[in-house]
């Protein structure tokens, strides 16, 4: 599925620990590995006074940048066998990764993201966010440990997949069945129902007290249990073999029940569609954002096509 794999680098150990899956996974797709560094044009030299600054095409910057994924880029293709390509661009982090991805035809971002660890080192975390709300591929963001120390396993042994119904949700399927059994993961596909609730009496005088309206309840859980079985038997029906289970939850909150159905499944993959939305709230989703937050394993985030999902509400 995937022919094309890159992975942002800023220079740190941390950012490193993105490696390993992206390398894993460029081995089990046959594809082909981009490691990429922005660096910042701000070193100018002037021919005279009355003519604008040039770019020093060996400013100290894009040398440091350039010898830095050389030495990456070789130790890659020595242990890994993978064919891996560099490239250094100018500009913010943000602007050099989406430049990147559409110049090597990217169908998918391998990356860190520190959350709130509380870390010094802040840019892959907002450049995270920010990716997200700019490529239109998946984006697998996966948290480092604090020692800089490989992760685990590069592959994923158990995924959850986060639904509600709507076709732009939908869209993470593939990636993430992808993704999954590549580890031979199983999966719970996990859709979450907020309570239905009545009001206690019709009097417009009295205090509003509510109640849970169990038949409505009851239908909508139904429903979910209903839908998630037959995207279960779908999925199947491409994947043979694959271990599906479903998991309806009954939470006004979202992205907290997400994040229990993550830790009760003990996934290291969560995977979900975003809405990203834009403006003045510069981080991912609603949900997705929580879900990031809530979890310590590895997250696959994916912008619909149609620019808005409803599973990020």
């Amino acid at each position: 599925m995937y022919r094309s794999i890159l992975v942002p680098l800023d220079g740190s150990p941390f950012a490193e620990q993105a490696l390993p899956v992206a390398v894993s996974i460029a081995t089990a797709s046959r594809a082909k590995l981009t490691i990429v560094r922005a660096w910042d044009p701000s070193n100018y030299r002037f021919s005279s006074e009355l003519t604008p600054p040039f770019l020093d095409a060996e400013a100290h910057d894009r040398m440091v940048a350039t010898e830095y994924l050389d030495a990456v880029g070789g130790r890659l293709r020595t242990t890994s066998g993978v064919a891996v390509s560099a490239a250094v661009i100018a500009g913010r982090p943000v602007d050099a990764i989406h430049e990147c991805a559409t110049n090597v035809a990217a169908d998918l971002v391998v990356m860190t993201t520190h959350g709130l660890t509380g870390w010094s080192r802040a840019w892959l975390g907002s450049v995270a966010d920010a990716v997200v709300r700019t490529v239109a591929i998946p984006v697998l963001l996966c948290r480092p440990t604090e020692t800089a120390a490989p992760m685990p396993s590069p592959l994923f042994s158990r995924v959850v997949i986060a639904l509600d119904g709507s076709p732009a949700a939908e869209e993470i399927l593939p990636h993430a069945a992808e993704l999954g059994r590549m580890g031979g993961a199983s999966f719970t596909l996990v859709r979450v129902a907020p309570r239905v609730m009545m009001p206690v009496h019709p009097y417009t005088y009295a205090a509003p007290a509510w109640q849970i309206d169990q038949a409505a309840m009851e239908e909508a859980v139904s429903h979910a249990h209903d839908y998630l079985n037959a995207t279960a038997e779908s999925l199947k029906a491409r994947y043979p073999g694959s271990t599906i289970a479903v998991d309806v939850r009954l939470d006004e909150r979202p992205g907290m029940a997400i994040v229990d159905a993550v830790q009760d499944h003990k996934a290291d993959l969560v995977a979900l569609t975003t809405h990203a939305r834009r403006g003045v709230r510069l981080v991912l989703g609603s949900v997705a954002d929580k879900v990031l937050r809530g979890t310590d394993g590895a997250v696959l985030v994916l912008r619909p096509a149609g620019g808005s999902g409803t599973a990020d509400a």
